[in-house]
């Protein structure tokens, strides 16, 4: 099965990185011994897009990534604004936080810290990553990566949590600055090095 282009994108960007070992797709969803569950509200699974642990380096974060293929971009200040406040507000025919789940609701949240536990042990520090198309507007990182809430809920069921937000452009640049006459291991990372050869890029 094909998997979003944008995942697979990031899910190359990341394995082409020294040690970086990724899995795609991990089901969660909250289960009976999350204080709070309820079978009607919590029966359908969400996902993580990606997951990923750093080999070579044991003290590292574990790496989870989000990926939002949004072709108009994705307006961060209005994500950072609204998951909290306005969460009901329907965004791609759906209640915005259901688009964060893990980032606004507290058995959600756990449920996901959970699926993570279930793949690579216990943990203490993740790195979030929000992979996008680009920016819309004059959109910008810093009120999601910093956002209080955000970070709180993760705090608070024990997780020391970052936040990053990536861009296709940016996984891009990042190939292309190491790009040589070695063939790159993945898909992505040769069709940059393909298209700087041809003169595209």
């Amino acid at each position: 099965m094909k998997e979003d282009i944008l995942e697979q994108m990031t899910y190359d960007w990341l394995v082409s990185q020294p040690g970086i070992f990724a899995k795609l797709n991990i089901k969660f969803k909250p289960t009976a011994d999350i204080l709070g569950y309820n079978n009607s509200k919590h029966s359908v699974p969400s996902d993580i897009d990606i997951l990923a642990k750093n080999l070579i380096d044991p003290a590292a974060p574990i790496l989870s990534v989000t990926c939002k293929s949004w072709q108009s971009g994705f307006n961060a200040d209005y994500f950072s604004q609204n998951l909290i406040s306005n969460r009901d507000k329907e965004i791609g025919g759906k209640p915005i936080w259901k688009h964060f789940r893990e980032l606004v609701d507290n058995i959600w949240n756990l449920a996901f810290i959970k699926s993570i536990k279930n793949e690579v042990g216990e943990f203490q520090k993740l790195h979030y990553i929000l992979a996008i198309t680009k920016f819309e507007g004059q959109s910008n990182a810093q009120h999601f990566v910093n956002n209080d809430s955000f970070l709180k809920i993760f705090k608070e069921n024990g997780i020391d949590v970052t936040f990053q937000i990536l861009t296709v452009k940016e996984m891009a640049d990042s190939i292309l600055n190491r790009t040589n006459n070695t063939l790159e291991p993945t898909d992505f990372a040769r069709l940059i090095q393909v298209l700087k050869a041809g003169g595209v890029i």
